[in-house]
């Protein structure tokens, strides 16, 4: 039985042979955020938020980066294998053998940022795309109001346990890196994995998974036993005591049957 990559690349062949008069496709949002993001500073923001904004931005553009290669290969089976448009296009029998490339003239060019690359993607995508703006949806179809209601949920024993390990290894951490250098998660250099650690905890604990395995469990206590013994350590009370709560919220999931089962078979409490 053939692989759906297969049959996809085969449907691919078929459809770049077929002698059509025109060629359409109908889909939703092909790509994404090729023609660049806001900058500048908001009216009464300060100089420090102004800062913070941009370090999110210049993250949220590093990912952005990996998404517009996505997005422009995309692009590119669109505009040269399907539609064909040329010079894009590998050129077919009877026509010129002279193209362009679209990874050398396109692709790379707008990678880079050269003079006029962003100018070129738009005239291609308003060349060969027809939208629905969304004024002119909403004058055929009348949504009718929304009514938005806050719930709140009251968490239970297990998704109090996952929040816990979470704050719990947020705690360690901080006490065993003494809050200094790259080890400290709230290390300037470390705003990507901390991002990810309280979007986990904010919105994955209790939600989709339960947050951790036991090795990491485990290697959370054994670091807080270690610190919290050490001896050149001169911990104050409020960093003893966040030590210690981490180490009973980890012995409390370690010994508990169902969560160490949940964590074997990827399932929820």
């Amino acid at each position: 039985m053939a692989s759906s990559s297969t049959l996809m690349n085969r449907g691919v062949c078929v459809a770049q042979r077929l002698p059509v008069e025109r060629r359409w496709i109908v889909s939703a949002t092909p790509v994404t955020g090729l023609l660049g993001m806001s900058s500048g500073m908001n009216i009464g923001e300060t100089e420090e938020a102004l800062e913070a904004r941009r370090e999110q931005e210049l993250e949220e553009r590093r990912v952005a980066q990996t998404n517009e290669a996505n997005d422009l290969e995309k692009l590119g089976r669109i505009v040269c294998d399907f539609l064909r448009v040329r010079p894009w296009a590998l050129p077919s029998e009877g026509q010129s053998n002279e193209y362009a490339s679209w990874k050398v003239y396109i692709s790379k060019g707008f990678m880079q940022r050269q003079p006029g690359s962003t100018d070129c993607v738009r005239s291609i995508l308003q060349r060969i795309m027809i939208r629905h703006r969304l004024k002119d949806i909403e004058k055929d179809i009348t949504l009718p109001p929304l009514y938005h209601t806050p719930v709140y949920l009251e968490p239970g024993f297990f998704e109090r346990l996952s929040m816990n390990l979470f704050l719990s290894g947020i705690a360690s951490n901080s006490v065993a890196s003494e809050r200094v250098d790259k080890d400290y998660m709230f290390h300037p250099k470390n705003r990507g994995p901390l991002r990810e650690l309280t979007n986990n905890l904010l919105k994955r604990s209790g939600f989709y998974w339960m947050g951790h395995s036991s090795a990491d469990v485990q290697l959370m206590v054994s670091v807080s036993q270690r610190c919290l013994a050490d001896p050149t350590k001169h911990h104050n009370k409020q960093d003893k005591e966040l030590l210690e709560s981490a180490i009973e919220s980890g012995m409390r999931a370690l010994g508990n049957p169902v969560w160490n089962a949940c964590i074997r078979n990827s399932e929820m409490g």
